[in-house]
């Protein structure tokens, strides 16, 4: 699978989406800011990546940050 760069993305839904979904992944959102459980930050994590995922099979290729 060909990999590109978010801002490689030309349609702006997806492109906004992995941008979106970039910032969630941040630590300091996962644990919003230190607020929240390992487990809970875990499940966003996965449930992120999950529709990442979901996304790159859409789009047809796999997207870095």
């Amino acid at each position: 699978m060909k990999e590109i760069r978010i801002d490689e993305i030309k349609d702006e839904w997806f492109r906004k989406r992995f941008n979106y979904l970039e910032c969630c992944l941040s630590p300091e959102n996962l644990y919003c800011d230190g607020e929240v459980s390992e487990a809970y930050a875990m499940a966003s994590y996965n449930r992120i990546m999950n529709e990442w995922h979901e996304l790159e099979m859409k789009l047809g290729c796999k997207v870095v940050a």
